[in-house]
């Protein structure tokens, strides 16, 4: 899972946790906006009428020659056509870009316009400030516009209106247009050519979807879940509370992405997800035999979980890690989309990047966008972050070094085993859809992402849980 400016694909696009939220959160952001625009400029002009004509004129829109709006116009159907079929030009020509700048500590967000091939850099290809009314006059007579001439001051006020309006949603739409959704790859084979156990007759597994998990074994999960069954796993997924009743009847707990309210994007989600009673119930559990593996990710699923984490001796960032270094991410890709490999050192010896012979060797693993992880003395770092690591930490934009910390964590805890993630998406197959300035793409997400080895790594996780690897 990524934040929302933050995905495996080039950094012009942009991710969500949810599509329909994020249409929701812009269209209230876009129209509330739109409406405070439209009532300064409104009364801007109101303050401004008396030099309407003889004086500076209000704000001109230039993209080249031949192609220029004025933002106070008169109510005449045909010159607010007009005006509205050069906006409509306006939006194709816009080109929006999101981006995090780990640099300055700060999330950037540009609107570019893009002037087209005849434009020579004058007057009429940049946002332009005021004008003497001659001056507009002449500049419109040029580009056999229809200009602002003696129009009475109620008919400048109405109609201005419409094209503020316009303005607003050309400027504000892209934030609608870049919303996303993230689905289990239908096409991903789950196939397991070498299964650990016969098939349906493995370990137990409770997959926990009580917790407002944005990860579930029929949602976004699924090819994990299908991939575990086809090791010979059973998989229940579960809506009841963790009690030692309820997980005495099973041998892997799996948790991936649980929050403390349904909504991501209120703070209540960065609440405790578990009560203590549930906390001590696992790690009693867990204590005894059993086997938990807890995938977390970045704010708020890392403060979410934290409580639980807490009992193990596990400290979660509950931030975004980046490592700028290269070769440590995904070269052409924003630097959270972090590599571990043999080559650069960052995927450590373990049973889980071992296997159980050559053919189950992890030689290269991605995560997308996640936190870092520090664990108690006895455990293992698999997936070890680089010395130049950070956590950039969204909030306050504050960065603090991550260097040596991990996104794969793997303990013995009396006598059962815990794994703690600090990154879900490397474990899942998706296909990411979005809706940006160029039109609808399409990405995979995860184990289906060409040449890496997740998919192998989320078996060896299941294996040494279940004690398949020593």
């Amino acid at each position: 899972m990524s934040p929302w400016w933050i995905k495996p694909v080039p950094v012009e696009t942009a991710s969500v946790f949810s599509r329909a939220r994020r249409l929701r959160s812009a269209m209230i952001c876009g129209a509330v906006l739109t409406i405070l625009l439209a009532a300064a400029f409104t009364l801007r002009h109101i303050l401004s009428l008396r030099d309407h004509i003889a004086g500076p004129s209000s704000w001109h829109l230039g993209l080249s020659n031949g192609n220029s709006w004025h933002l106070c116009m008169g109510v005449s159907r045909r010159l607010l056509v007009h005006n509205i079929k050069g906006l409509a030009k306006l939006v194709k020509e816009t080109a929006v870009t999101k981006r995090l700048d780990v640099g300055n500590n700060r999330l950037v967000a540009t609107w570019r316009l893009v002037a087209p091939p005849n434009c020579s850099g004058g007057e009429n290809c940049r946002l332009s400030g005021s004008a003497t009314s001659a001056e507009r006059r002449q500049r419109v007579a040029e580009d056999n516009h229809i200009g602002v001439s003696a129009m009475k001051p109620l008919r400048c006020v109405i109609g201005v209106i419409p094209t503020y309006l316009v303005v607003g949603l050309t400027f504000f739409a892209p934030s609608i247009a870049v919303a996303q959704e993230q689905l289990s790859d239908p096409g991903f084979d789950p196939a397991v050519a070498n299964a650990a156990y016969r098939l349906d007759s493995g370990p137990r597994v409770l997959f926990d979807e009580t917790h407002f998990n944005f990860h579930t074994a029929g949602g976004r999960y699924k090819a994990f879940a299908d991939l575990l069954t086809r090791d010979g796993y059973r998989i229940s997924p579960s809506r009841e509370r963790f009690s030692s009743p309820v997980l005495r009847s099973y041998d892997l707990l799996i948790i991936a992405n649980a929050l403390g309210a349904p909504d991501v994007d209120t703070p209540a989600a960065a609440a405790p997800a578990f009560t203590e009673a549930e906390v001590k119930s696992v790690s009693q559990w867990v204590r005894e035999g059993g086997a938990l593996l807890l995938i977390t990710d970045h704010q708020p699923t890392g403060a979410a979980a934290q409580n639980l984490a807490d009992q193990f001796g596990v400290r979660m960032s509950n931030a975004i890690v980046v490592d700028k270094t290269a070769g440590n991410h995904l070269e052409g890709y924003i630097e959270s989309n972090l590599e571990f490999t043999r080559a650069n050192g960052r995927l450590k010896p373990h049973a889980i990047t071992e296997g159980r012979d050559s053919a189950e060797r992890v030689q290269r693993v991605v995560a997308f966008g996640g936190q870092s992880l520090q664990g108690p003395p006895n455990s293992a770092c698999f997936l070890e972050l680089g010395p130049a690591a950070f956590d950039f930490h969204v909030s306050s934009s504050e960065r603090t070094p991550a260097g040596g910390r991990c996104m794969g964590l793997a303990f013995r805890y009396g006598q059962g085993r815990v794994v703690i993630m600090g990154e879900a998406g490397m474990l899942s197959a998706q296909l990411v859809t979005e809706d940006g300035p160029n039109g609808k793409t399409t990405h995979p997400w995860g184990m289906n992402w060409p040449g890496l080895d997740n998919r192998q790594l989320a078996l060896n996780i299941g294996r040494w849980l279940s004690g398949a690897l020593r």
